[in-house]
């Protein structure tokens, strides 16, 4: 992989030092090597967070419709979700009080009469708008991020 395609570097230069410095494989790697390595684990494990397709749990919301958590954070109120839909599944009208992020990531959805959505579309309700009956023919995957937004903001 040539240096214009990477974005960063993988490992800090401490540490790729450290592993120019280590010894050949089988007579074991020098402590300070090994702290750099689980320094840098933990560090991007503070930073980052994973969600891999089979963890989590699934709730029911509705008949034929149910959610997946992936990341709430209460204090700003922003959470992001999988929404599963049923082939027929229907939700009722609803506002909203957050800018919600939808992408379909599978099957179609419709709101009403009027917007209709397939895999790969976005759509954006913005705080204060009202979506109308949402609505599946075939069944959806559905990626939703709600940001909440402060008043007056």
């Amino acid at each position: 992989m040539s240096n214009e395609s990477r974005s960063h570097d993988a490992l800090d230069p401490t540490t790729v030092r450290l592993l120019g410095d280590a010894p050949a494989a089988g007579t074991g790697a020098p402590a300070a090597l090994r702290e750099a390595v689980l320094a840098r684990v933990a560090a991007d494990a503070a930073t980052m967070l994973t969600v891999r397709g089979a963890d989590g749990d699934w709730t029911e919301l509705l008949p034929g419709i149910r959610r997946k958590l992936l990341f709430s954070d209460p204090e700003s109120g922003t959470e992001a979700f999988l929404l599963r839909a049923e082939p027929g599944a229907r939700l009722p009208p609803h506002s909203h009080d957050h800018d919600e992020h939808c992408l379909v990531l599978e099957g179609d959805v419709g709101y009403g009469e009027t917007i209709r959505l397939g895999s790969g579309d976005y759509h954006l309700a913005r705080r204060g708008s009202e979506h109308a009956v949402a609505h599946t023919e075939t069944g959806a995957l559905v990626y939703i991020q709600n940001v909440r937004i402060p008043p007056g903001a």
